[in-house]
């Protein structure tokens, strides 16, 4: 790999003669610094802005209007917020009644089921059925066969 005088002094002294290292200027020039302007911090503006708003200056100013926009839609969002956790806590509310419903049907279903078969077990039957005059069976009972004109032949 070969590299040319023409590639190095390309590389290494630029084409125009301002460089501070170039033959022609022996001086060393000295770069302008750039000094960049300080930022003023967040919080200055925002403990501005909240003075301005708790003082109530920013009524005076010429923007008004975008302040009132901005105070209008904090009002909306504040009510939007109220409104929520109000129909949140109905819901809540509705839910627990609900759930207190199914606790007394879920009781109710079981001292039913209770009843029934207290009430079907067949020596209840027996002395319910003895006022109407119906006892119960001692002896089993006999199949009857009948004799057709078929089975007969």
């Amino acid at each position: 790999m070969k590299i040319t005088v023409q590639e190095v002094q390309s590389f290494v002294l630029p084409k125009n003669d301002s460089h501070p290292m170039s033959k022609r200027s022996n001086n060393l020039k000295k770069e302008p610094k750039v000094t960049s302007k300080k930022r003023k911090g967040l919080g200055h503006g925002v403990a501005r802005g909240a003075h301005m708003v708790l003082d109530g200056a920013f009524f005076t100013q010429q923007n008004t209007r975008q302040w009132l926009q901005v105070i209008f839609f904090l009002a909306f969002l504040g009510l939007l917020y109220i409104s929520n956790s109000y129909m949140a806590e109905k819901k809540i509310r509705e839910i627990a009644k609900t759930n207190r419903n199914i606790k007394e049907l879920k009781f109710d279903y079981v001292q039913m089921r209770a009843r029934l078969v207290e009430q079907s077990r067949p020596s209840v039957l027996a002395e319910r059925l003895e006022s109407y005059g119906i006892k119960p069976i001692v002896e089993p009972p006999n199949k009857i066969f009948l004799k057709t004109q078929e089975s007969t032949k």
